[in-house]
């Protein structure tokens, strides 16, 4: 502890990051149709933002292609209207579906405005429009953590006249958690033009940055801010009818659920959510992978009802530990109901209490969850955070309680945390404790980074997510839980040719270090990688070569190859290669190839990887990911995993897609084909037809499933 106040002394002395002047957004009664022309008298007297800056992969200098925003609001919308002067008529779109980061804001030409309405740095809202209206929306946690689920409805129109690009947008002041006594927000616009492969941005912001970063916005002043909403209920019912059939025992499952999902806003900044037999049916599937560890892997949460504040609830641990991990919930039973209220109490204070129970059953017990989070902004740079999380199914029951401390400095160069929780469980004391520290320092051209993480055997977090904690041990057909602690330390070295025209950065020199030991102090295993050698490209393709080194001490065998034969446990030392390329983003067809080749647990692991997506906008999108995990264990047998993957979208328009996802993975005795209808036939309200059939590695049926659902949203 001595050790991170001493950090945090050393952080504090840290020079302030520049800014502008801040930017007054009037109020203006008006109304404007949102149609991509700007043509109204309303948006001729409004002051324009501009002179916009490089950001990446150049950060220097003002881009050539400039972009002009006028901002007003009416009490009711938040008005952005935008001209991009582009240097071609032409658009680049790599997607018509909604809510598509990687293909519909980092592969298209669009416009993105960040909204941090508390000027803290912490929390904030990311909405992108591309070139061809297609949205995208998202919380931002922290400073760069996108909740890429979260949805609200919002206006936007785009139009291009001659070489221009014109945005227009209305934001619901609703959608924003904010108070109306505050009035200075953070803004952040940035300008993506895939022809150039170039993001600009209104505030200056270094590249090795992300252009949505909550600490590089620009103050801005909200006049005559409504201290109430004006749609204060939403409602947001479903009908759910499925059916499902397994094949080897002739069993037919008809399912038929009504549900409802809600939201009342108390105030402009704090909300009640609540959920009530909501079904929450996989209509999105999940993507398969092959796991070649011995532990488990975090899914990323989709279920609306969890989504609302997620960055609150999500960030209590540190790098990939958190006590609370909301895909626990509802996965042995279905959720009867929940409640949520969250929000800002003040401009320094924020909270959240979650409580939700699942259904029980002769077999299965009823559980409640409950979930209490505060935030407090101490100051500009640092805020801390206590929480609860407690499991009770009748009897048993597990606590686990903690407070964690988060520090950056001023020009965003050190970040750094703190964390202390305790757990209780029945019949368990003792050696319940998590402890982690984490320090990192970033610059373009350098990054270091430390981490200190130790877990109790006792720390028992039903509800949460520690990967490393529970071991199975095949001779005894048990799973053994067990602390331990992890020491991680690395830094990088990059070097920007300021003359090439075609070099954006080199790695010079890129050496990570992460050890875990065992609640006795011996070593559990030691991963040390090293990259000599990566270049990135201004037309945003890569290259890269590195090297690893696994020290494994096993205390217990695994069958990786699941055919019976484990490996026994004792100390095994790997040494493998890894080269990779990605081909430029803004071509049509996509490639992205890695080979990995090396020792594996005294044998030998080969492991290429390739994927090719082509473009076929704007009606399609067809993309083939194929990778092979080739292992050979001498007395115990050879086996190759394979992963395939075969996606096809196809766009009748902005709201009308078929999606089908063909998924090939001999390590589950899996092949799933997935296709899915979805219309989105009012703003948020959608109808979806989903048929899904598994066969195992020989083609032979398991089961299939077709089901309908659809679900209205309605404000109120």
């Amino acid at each position: 502890m001595k050790i991170e106040v001493i950090i945090v002394i050393v952080m504090l002395i840290s020079p302030p990051i520049r800014g502008e002047k801040q930017v007054i957004i009037p109020f203006d009664d008006g109304n404007i149709l949102i149609d991509g022309q700007l043509d109204e008298n309303i948006w001729s007297d409004k002051t324009s933002l501009t002179n916009f800056n490089n950001h990446f992969p150049i950060d220097q200098g003002l881009s050539k292609n400039q972009t002009e925003v006028k901002i007003f609001h009416n009490g009711t919308y938040l008005y952005i209207g935008a001209v991009y002067h582009d240097s071609e008529s032409r658009n680049n779109v790599s997607t018509l579906k909604r809510d598509n980061y990687n293909d519909g804001v980092f592969l298209s030409d669009c416009l993105g405005i960040v909204l941090d309405p508390y000027n803290k740095g912490d929390n904030g809202y990311l909405f992108v429009v591309n070139a061809e209206n297609v949205q995208y929306d998202a919380l931002i946690g922290g400073t760069n953590v996108l909740s890429h689920n979260w949805n609200t409805i919002w206006t936007s129109k785009t139009k291009t006249r001659g070489n221009d690009k014109f945005y227009e947008i209305a934001i619901p002041l609703d959608a924003i958690n904010f108070n109306a006594n505050n009035s200075i927000w953070g803004l952040q616009i940035f300008i993506n033009d895939t022809k150039i492969n170039l993001f600009s941005t209104l505030e200056f912001s270094s590249r090795n940055f992300t252009q949505y970063n909550l600490r590089h916005t620009r103050k801005i002043e909200i006049q005559n801010l409504p201290d109430k909403v004006s749609n204060k209920y939403t409602l947001l019912p479903a009908i759910t009818a499925s059916r499902t059939k397994i094949i080897s025992s002739n069993i037919v499952n008809d399912h038929y659920q009504i549900s409802l999902d809600g939201q009342y806003n108390i105030t402009p900044s704090i909300r009640i959510d609540v959920a009530l037999n909501p079904d929450f049916s996989q209509v999105e599937v999940d993507q398969q992978v092959t796991n070649l560890t011995r532990f488990a892997i975090n899914i990323p949460e989709r279920r609306k009802f969890f989504l609302e504040n997620s960055d609150l609830f999500n960030s209590l641990g540190s790098s990939n530990i958190n006590p609370f991990y909301s895909r626990r919930i509802g996965i042995t039973s279905d959720i009867l109901f929940g409640a949520k209220v969250s929000g800002n109490i003040s401009d320094k204070i924020r909270m959240g209490i979650l409580y939700s129970r699942t259904k029980g059953n002769d077999e299965i017990k009823g559980t409640d969850y409950a979930v209490g989070v505060v935030k407090y902004n101490i100051s500009s740079t640092i805020n801390s955070t206590i929480y609860t999380v407690n499991t009770l199914a009748n009897t048993p029951y597990n606590s686990v309680a903690g407070v964690k401390m988060n520090y950056h400095s001023p020009n965003n160069k050190w970040a750094s945390s703190v964390n202390y929780g305790k757990a209780y469980a029945q019949d368990k004391s003792g050696n319940n404790d998590f402890i982690s520290a984490e320090v990192a320092y970033n610059t373009p051209t350098f990054e270091w980074n430390a981490r200190y993480q130790k877990i109790g055997t006792n720390y028992i977090a039903e509800t949460g997510f520690i990967p490393q904690q529970f071991i199975y041990d095949p001779a005894s057909d048990q799973v053994i839980r067990e602390g331990f602690t992890i020491a991680d330390g690395g830094f990088q070295v990059k070097h920007y040719p300021k003359k090439s025209k075609h070099i954006d950065w080199i790695r010079r020199f890129w050496v990570q270090n992460v050890a875990t030991f065992n609640q006795d102090n011996s070593l559990r295993s030691n991963t040390i990688f090293w990259s000599p050698f990566a270049i990135r490209f201004k037309n945003r393709s890569y290259i890269y070569a590195a090297a690893l080194t696994v020290i494994d001490n096993l205390d217990y065998g695994f069958d990786f190859l699941q055919n019976g034969k484990s490996i026994s446990s004792g100390r095994y030392v790997q040494s493998y290669g890894r080269i990779g390329y990605w081909s430029p983003t803004n071509n049509k067809v996509y490639i992205s190839t890695k080979l990995e080749y090396g020792q594996f647990f005294g044998g030998t692991r080969f492991n290429p990887e390739i994927k090719v997506t082509y473009r076929m906008l704007p009606k399609a999108v067809f993309s083939a990911a194929y990778s092979i995990n080739d292992i050979a264990l001498n007395e115990l047998g050879n086996r190759a995993f394979h992963l395939a993957k075969l996606t096809s979208e196809i766009y009748f328009n902005n709201t009308l897609n078929w999606t089908t996802y063909l998924q090939y993975n001999t390590q589950a005795n899996n092949f799933n084909i997935n296709s899915r209808v979805q219309w989105e036939y009012k703003p948020l309200s959608y109808i979806y037809l989903v048929f899904t059939n598994n066969y195992n590695n020989d083609f032979l049926a398991k089961n299939w499933g077709f089901s309908f659902k659809i679900n209205r949203r309605l404000d109120f």
